[in-house]
């Protein structure tokens, strides 16, 4: 499984970091490492002689599928250098091929790839392009110039790589209409290409597309949208229109996808790959595109374990490092990651960590977290609040969106857990074949990082939900004051764009107040609707300490209904199946809350009545009702 045959070293996986190995010898004659991060580039790990772990298998899995992917993971997590490697072995290139980088490596000791060896290695010409590093402009123009800057020069350098496969009439074509206008546009530039690749194919090339971090486009313009998008018309009505500079990237991406997947490389290539952090969705950038898959962190099953490291391949990494540190420190503090059904440390901070031999948040303070501590303000005075319970080690249940499109992060909160958890901040398991995904944080780099990060935020947090808890409390005496102030506060929370709309039904008011209970064990929850002659009544039921706390909330149109609704809440049955989930607690006491909300007529805020009852808790309370 592991590359051995190289001298001692550490890490050259496929990630976007390798080491240089420098030999010392000591006292004892054993022979140590000094491990600077470097590189990425496959060739020079293998030309240098680097240990590395061996995911060539990922080449196998690569090509079969879909003849069009789509792999999103965390930045640093292996995108790179696995293309890196993708390319290296399906390039026609002299060259290359008597170095014999894939000497003793699965992809070609594994008598089950002998077949994809055999019609693909060296077979191909392969056009990659890297687009992380065109969108440091932030102006509609920058990443125009910047993208016909990048694809004039790599139209020079594969007419170069090609040319004994071009005739002299060809590399003149090419010169005079192509290359030799400093101004040509994008489109007159793909024209250029679909040339050069219509005479490789000619010459009995397989054409290969590879596009690294094809989303750093849209991430760019995004960040400055968010910067603009501080209006209150814009807060209130959930409208934003995205900015010139996405417009124009998203086109100017989306022209040059359509090129080399559909419009302009006909018939297709025979491989098309692309790599970055979030899925745009397939309606905004990938449409009309058949014989087309994304694998993305919700729901890969395919490329789970070659992007990031195994627990088995650090133990080796460990051993072969003579390491002193234990492979339990790095699973508390770098994996949680789950791809399909694959256990995934970061492989960042794996790497960082054995160099450095001492645990830390590497990963997470190699990167920036604007983006993500805007879109929680946009939560307004309680967006931290769910991080905090997060941090405190509860989970959280929300609606995924794996195929996102930008606009949609506007227009409702669950959307940027979505980011989050493609940004590799939350680890993400789905629920029962539905859209609802259990997130946690992954590990205890992130919880640290995000502490630190956020530490005046989760204190603010602390405070509010401590407030929530005893006003919770008080209901125990039926004093209901608290709890109405700290209700009415949040759900007529104008700081926030995501604010509750006040003609929400009742059962969407009672999701909303579940959400604050998420700092309670779920299996102490138990929620349900039921209907009256009158109303629709959202039912929750809470075990917190030696109390059951139950909750019947409706919707009025009505003061003069407020003494009534109440009283005929607090006289409900708890909600059919709850016993399940209380017969066993060892519970004390009752606490009966009827919640009316009332949108009065004119007002565009939400008021609410309540009653509480306490009751002594009984056994055969659930069970009386039934």
């Amino acid at each position: 499984m592991y590359a051995t045959n190289f001298p001692l070293l550490l890490l050259g996986f496929v990630l976007a970091l390798t080491f240089v190995a420098t030999k010392q010898v000591d006292s004892n004659h054993h022979e140590k490492l000094k491990l600077p991060i470097s590189m990425c580039d496959f060739a020079m790990m293998v030309e240098d002689k680097k240990v590395f772990v061996d995911k060539t298998d990922w080449i196998a899995e690569a090509l079969r599928g879909p003849i069009m992917k789509l792999i999103t993971r965390p930045r640093r997590f292996g995108k790179t250098t696995n293309l890196s490697m993708l390319k290296l072995f399906l390039q026609k290139d002299p060259m290359v091929e008597e170095k014999k980088l894939f000497a003793g490596l699965n992809i070609l000791v594994n008598h089950s790839y002998a077949e994809i060896v055999k019609n693909h290695q060296h077979k191909y010409a392969v056009f990659e392009f890297s687009i992380l590093h065109l969108c440091q402009g932030r102006d509609p123009t920058s990443f125009r110039d910047e993208l016909n800057e990048h694809m004039h020069f790599w139209l020079n350098e594969y007419t170069i790589f090609y040319k004994q496969y071009l005739t002299s009439a060809d590399i003149d074509y090419i010169n005079v209409r192509f290359l030799r206008n400093s101004n040509a546009t994008i489109s007159r530039l793909l024209r250029g290409y679909f040339y050069v690749i219509r005479r490789l194919r000619n010459a009995g090339f397989k054409i290969a597309i590879l596009m690294d971090e094809y989303d750093a486009p849209f991430n760019t313009a995004f960040e400055d949208d968010l910067e603009t998008f501080t209006g209150e018309d814009s807060f209130r009505t959930k409208h934003h229109e995205m900015s010139a500079t996405y417009v124009e990237n998203k086109a100017l991406m989306r022209q040059l996808i359509l090129f080399f997947c559909k419009e302009g490389v006909n018939p297709h290539p025979h491989l098309v790959i692309f790599t970055g952090i979030t899925y745009t969705s397939k309606n905004s950038i990938f449409s009309d595109m058949s014989n087309f898959k994304a694998y993305t962190v919700f729901d890969d099953d395919t490329f789970g374990p070659y992007f990031g490291f195994k627990k088995d391949e650090i133990n080796y990494l460990i051993e072969k490092m003579d390491s002193n540190l234990k492979i339990k420190g790095f699973e508390e503090w770098y994996d949680g990651y789950h791809f399909g059904n694959v256990v995934i440390f970061n492989p960042y901070s794996v790497a960082l960590t054995i160099d450095s031999k001492k645990f830390d948040t590497y990963w997470g303070n190699s990167g920036s977290l604007e983006i993500v501590q805007k879109l929680i303000s946009f939560s307004g005075d309680f967006g931290f609040l769910e991080v905090y319970f997060l941090v405190s080690g509860f989970s959280l249940e929300k609606r995924m969106y794996p195929n996102l499109t930008y606009q949609k992060l506007f227009s409702s909160k669950e959307t940027y857990w979505t980011l989050l958890t493609s940004a590799g901040y939350l680890d993400a398991s789905r629920i029962n074949e539905t859209d609802i995904y259990r997130l946690v944080i992954p590990n205890k780099e992130v919880k640290v990082f995000l502490q630190t990060r956020f530490q005046g935020e989760l204190n603010d947090a602390k405070k509010q939900y401590n407030t929530f808890l005893d006003a919770i409390n008080k209901l125990e005496s039926e004093r209901t004051e608290s709890l109405k102030n700290y209700l009415e506060k949040h759900f007529n929370d104008h700081t926030s764009l995501y604010h509750v709309n006040v003609n929400l039904t009742a059962v969407s008011l009672g999701n909303e107040f579940k959400l604050l209970f998420d700092g309670i064990e779920r299996k102490k929850m138990f929620s349900n609707t039921t209907q009256t002659n009158e109303f629709i009544v959202y039912q929750l039921i809470v075990g917190k300490g030696d109390t059951v706390y139950t909750f019947h909330i409706a919707k009025i149109n009505d003061t003069s209904a407020e003494e009534a609704t109440t009283k005929q809440l607090l006289a409900l049955p708890p909600p059919i199946g709850s016993s399940f989930h209380f017969k066993k607690g060892a519970y004390s006491k009752i606490v009966h809350t009827a919640i009316a909300f009332l949108v009065k007529t004119g007002e565009k805020s939400l008021s609410a009545f309540i009653k509480a009852q306490l009751q002594e808790y009984f056994e055969s309370y659930f069970h009386h009702h039934r």
